[in-house]
């Protein structure tokens, strides 16, 4: 039985049973039986700290960040991250739980360890336009701005219709001081979409003038 991830109530098998299964049977010669056995309870226990972090952390990570987080909610987050972390023991693939951990941290304004948790997400799996923004968007918050360039790039290749991830990429270009590649960007994101208020401020920051105006 395999799983997929994405929400805090989603189960995420981490590995085949067969798999370890057989490497435990070969490396420590446990016998098979009890070795799908140790395997399925170590899946459950990964799937149980899963569900409890996700329920610790859901209304922190409910809305944007918070500019004044209150003493619960950073309790909340060092509670349901601590969990994370050993869920992340279990099963160091599961991206989806460095995700929760850098939304958490990204709500309190723990905009360093944010980054780092954004980090492993990527790292795990590059290839979600969503871990590749959220990392670009916490690599930008600690001015950082150009290795925010090349993984905010990679969110607009994954997700090229989408104007808010160019708008993102020409704001870190122009934050890195590459200013005639950041206006070249934020011209195609405006021309894709002149309503989006996103677009439209990274429209004034980069060109210095209003959207539509002269």
């Amino acid at each position: 039985m395999n799983g997929t991830v994405c929400g805090a109530g989603t189960v995420f098998m981490f590995t085949p049973v067969t798999q370890v299964t057989e490497r435990l049977r070969e490396k420590h010669g446990i016998p098979r039986e009890a070795a799908m056995t140790l395997n399925e309870n170590l899946a459950a226990r990964h799937n149980a700290l899963y569900r409890e972090a996700g329920n610790v952390l859901r209304d922190v990570n409910a809305g944007p960040p918070r500019k004044s987080p209150t003493r619960a909610e950073l309790r909340a987050v060092d509670k349901g991250c601590a969990l994370l972390d050993k869920v992340l023991v279990l099963n160091p693939a599961n991206w989806a739980a460095c995700w929760i951990q850098g939304v958490a941290f990204r709500n309190v304004r723990r905009r360093q360890e944010a980054a780092v948790a954004f980090s492993r997400a990527y790292q795990i799996n590059p290839n979600d336009s969503n871990v590749a923004r959220e990392l670009s968007l916490a690599l930008l918050e600690l001015s950082r701005f150009e290795e925010a360039i090349p993984v905010a790039e990679r969110a607009m290749q994954l997700a090229p219709s989408d104007p808010g991830l160019i708008a993102n990429y020409a704001v870190a270009l122009h934050r890195a001081g590459r200013a005639e590649q950041a206006r070249a960007e934020i011209e195609r994101a405006w021309a894709m979409d002149s309503k989006d208020a996103i677009t439209g401020h990274a429209f004034a920051l980069i060109t210095g003038r209003r959207p539509g105006g002269p």
